[in-house]
């Protein structure tokens, strides 16, 4: 009789437990209103909470680019203004350097002037020549050899490239 005992304890605790299919349900139970796991819930609560939380953390990450990013410009305007100062600066002793240079040409002799211009580069010979009032230039370029005073004047005609592939072509 036992043995009936627990075979109908058996097949009566079976016979409570759902099939296969229904077993998931068991395991998951849904509620009885929205038809959704707890789990389901659960990521539809939490899921508003942590989109702001990702959108606040973004919002962060860009606002602290933007920081960085405006101190790397402010860094570089203040260099630029930086150069542009020593730009003006070098340019401003240039100009006092050169004025002061042609004025050292035209008060020496004009043999002396050439021999020392043709020495030089024939560039910043010639630009120095151009600055020269006309009678003193003029003086200068023939105490020069005449090819020396032809490629000068050429250089300040804005021929020199000519001038060159002339006298290259000719060796």
């Amino acid at each position: 009789m036992s043995q009936f005992v627990a075979l109908g304890l058996l097949v009566a605790g079976l016979a409570a437990f759902p099939a296969q299919a229904d077993a998931e349900q068991v395991a998951r139970p849904a509620d009885t209103v929205t038809g959704r796991t707890m789990a389901e819930r659960y990521c539809a609560n939490i899921g508003d909470a942590a989109q702001d939380a990702r959108f606040a953390w973004q919002a962060k990450t860009i606002s602290d680019m933007e920081k960085e990013l405006d101190k790397r410009i402010a860094a570089i305007e203040e260099k630029s203004a930086e150069l542009k100062d020593w730009v003006e600066k070098r340019e401003k002793f240039l100009d006092m350097a050169n004025d002061g240079l042609v004025e050292i040409y035209t008060k020496m002799r004009a043999d002396a002037a050439a021999l020392q211009l043709a020495e030089m580069n024939e560039v910043t010979a010639a630009a120095i020549v151009m600055k020269l009032p006309p009678k003193i230039a003029g003086a200068v370029l023939s105490e020069m050899e005449a090819e020396k005073a032809a490629r000068m004047t050429a250089t300040i005609a804005g021929a020199g490239r000519a001038a060159k592939r002339n006298k290259g072509g000719e060796s």
